[in-house]
């Protein structure tokens, strides 16, 4: 009985473990634009992992599974057993957070950092309600065309969908534009 439930952890946590090591997992990112259209993104610009992530909780997981079954296998006692798959999912947990912080290097080196769109030049995809206000650019960049808020530089001004704009400076999270005349 306690071994089922040690395999049964270990094929759902280490099928998510790995799936997630190589695409599909917590890194989804959700954006609506002011016209209320939604775009899924697979693509996050997050650039390193997090600790208590379901991908790292998932190999710890695993690890708790595959320590426990060791010692369940050799007899030892359920504390004992608690106790080593305790210890092995802290080191799996590690590894785990670790594995995916490699891979995740590689993701980062081709992000588009909004400090490198500073002189680009975009169209204004969703206007600001007001003077002043957010709007939403679309730019090309090394990934294609993303998508960022934006604030028009002089404050008296409403940007409208359409016009061309370009990127002047960057404040905070925001990309600060100025029309293109």
């Amino acid at each position: 009985m306690v071994s089922t439930i040690y395999w049964i952890l270990l094929v759902i946590s280490g099928s998510y473990f790995l799936l997630s090591l190589f695409g599909l997992g917590d890194d989804t990112d959700v954006s609506i634009d002011m016209e209320g259209d939604m775009d899924l993104d697979s693509d996050s610009d997050v650039d390193s992992p997090k600790i208590f992530s379901l991908r790292v909780l998932g190999g710890a997981i695993m690890g708790f599974s595959i320590g426990a079954l060791i010692l369940h296998a050799k007899d030892f006692d359920i504390w004992t057993q608690l106790g080593g798959g305790f210890i092995s999912a802290v080191i799996l947990g590690i590894v785990a957070f670790y594995a995916a912080k490699f891979l995740y290097g590689f993701q980062g080196s081709s992000n588009t950092s909004m400090r490198s769109v500073i002189g680009n030049s975009g169209k204004i995809c969703a206007s600001a309600t007001d003077q002043g206000g957010i709007a939403q650019i679309e730019l090309g960049t090394i990934e294609g065309f993303k998508v960022y808020s934006c604030y028009p530089k002089d404050s008296r001004v409403k940007l409208k969908v359409g016009e061309s704009v370009r990127v002047e400076e960057k404040q905070g999270n925001k990309l600060i534009v100025s029309r293109i005349k």
